[in-house]
């Protein structure tokens, strides 16, 4: 009728009778037939040509491996039973792009796989599991693809068991590419494997950081320490990428003895990000200001502070995807009291301003602003230094360089071409040497046009 009665589980085949046959030759084609890995460490040396293709698992059912895979390529079953409580590592070399991968049940891979990899074509594939004495899994090599058929020869070692060394840790390294346990929020990992509150490890939290004072130069080691504090893009003045997303950080309490300017150096040995804040609550909305300008070596930030306030700074790793910390040196210098008594303007003799000037306005030497006096001289339009003009050309001429009207300096009827010293075609919007009127009189040539209406 066009359709089926049914399908086989793998590892079984359809004959002719319409029956469902374990397919079990070769040895290692089918997981009750399988090939046996007597213990670790072993290495063998096999291919997958003459074997079917009858394992495979979906998307996100193996750890290390978010997309299903292996629907297409041969495989081969191998069978290993742990001697010992211990974890194993799988690694597999082949000739053609491989999958390896190590389950529980061939029945119900979905459910029971421990773990996969699939790096590129050439690559070692590796996957760590912890088996208890005694426990049976599976171990098949197989091709990558869903679509075709990756096959080829292939070297399976299993290595030496290694026994995680957890005794007394609460968390951390268990010696063997795992962890002896995960710590609560709130909590991080000392180097020994305990689980601290963070609030209890000095200058890790703004409720117990470390105190500097002007004049002060200390030595600092974030390695300890968690990930409290970041900053979002363009929130710390100084700097406008975000930063400090995944790093490790330590802060400092300072609180300032007059109202002055302070610098403060940060000497790393990590790629680091500086930063002062006034509220550890919200970060962005109190950052003073911020600095992250060298890969190695020296950042340097200066802030003004107003007498009894307290500011924290914080030493962090720039990096929002990594996480960077080490060995520090922090100083903060003697106050600078700013210059500013009857000035409004320049420079505050501390690496400072005592205000700007509004719009064209200059300030003198001593710190007055003056009013923007406009230049003319010799020209008859173009700007006045000003804001302004010094007069407008009539039609048909253009403004020179040199603030004279020409008719050479305008477009009319010198579309395309030059003019006086300017152009009039789409590629001096590039070279910035366009004739003044361009976009008045050469709207007809469309490229220009275009340019135009940027």
């Amino acid at each position: 009728c066009g359709s089926t009665c049914g399908s086989c589980d793998a590892g079984y085949i359809c004959t002719e009778a319409q029956q469902c046959n374990a397919d079990d030759s070769p040895v290692g084609n089918v997981c009750f037939n399988p090939l046996f890995i007597p213990s670790a460490p072993y290495e063998v040396t096999g291919t997958t040509e003459g074997f079917n293709g009858n394992y495979s698992f979906a998307g996100a059912a193996c750890e290390g491996e978010n997309y299903g895979m292996g629907v297409a390529s041969n495989d081969v079953a191998y069978r290993f039973t742990a001697n010992q409580t211990a974890t194993y590592t799988f690694r597999l070399n082949a000739d053609y792009d491989s999958l390896l991968y190590v389950v529980s049940d061939c029945f119900a891979i979905n459910d029971t796989c421990l773990g996969a990899s699939d790096l590129y074509n050439g690559a070692e594939e590796l996957v760590k599991v912890s088996l208890v004495a005694g426990q049976s899994v599976f171990v098949i090599v197989d091709g990558f693809s869903n679509y075709t058929n990756y096959l080829g020869t292939y070297t399976l070692n299993v290595d030496e068991p290694c026994a995680p060394t957890c005794g007394g840790k609460q968390c951390g390294d268990d010696g063997c590419g795992g962890v002896c346990g995960e710590c609560t929020d709130g909590d991080i990992c000392s180097d020994e494997g305990a689980c601290l509150d963070a609030a209890s490890i000095p200058g890790n939290v703004c409720s117990n950081p470390f105190n500097i004072a002007p004049g002060q130069s200390l030595s600092g080691d974030s390695t300890a320490a968690s990930n409290a504090f970041s900053f979002a893009a363009n929130a710390c003045e100084g700097t406008s990428g975000a930063k400090g997303g995944a790093s490790r950080d330590l802060v400092y309490r300072f609180e300032a003895p007059a109202s002055a300017v302070y610098e403060v150096t940060l000497v790393s040995e990590f790629d680091s990000a500086l930063y002062v804040i006034t509220d550890c609550a919200n970060v962005d909305g109190s950052c003073v200001g911020g600095v992250d300008s060298a890969i190695q070596g020296s950042e340097i930030l200066s802030f003004s502070a107003e007498a009894g306030q307290v500011y924290f700074i914080i030493v962090d790793g720039w990096s929002n995807y990594s996480d960077l910390y080490g060995t520090f040196t922090l100083a903060l210098a003697e106050p600078c009291i700013q210059q500013c008594e009857g000035k409004v303007c320049g420079p505050d003799g501390c690496g400072q301003s005592c205000g700007t000037c509004p719009g064209f306005d200059s300030c003198n030497n001593d710190g007055q602003c003056e009013a923007c006096q406009p230049d003319c001289d010799g020209k008859s339009c173009g700007d006045d230094g000003c804001g302004g003009v010094c007069g407008v050309c009539a039609e048909g001429e253009g403004c020179t360089d040199q603030g004279l009207c020409s008719g050479g300096a305008s477009c009319a009827g010198a579309c395309g071409s030059a003019g006086d010293g300017c152009f009039c075609d789409e590629f001096c919007f590039d070279s910035g040497d366009c004739c003044d009127d361009i976009c008045d009189v050469c709207l007809d040539d469309a490229a220009v046009a275009a340019q135009c209406s940027q």
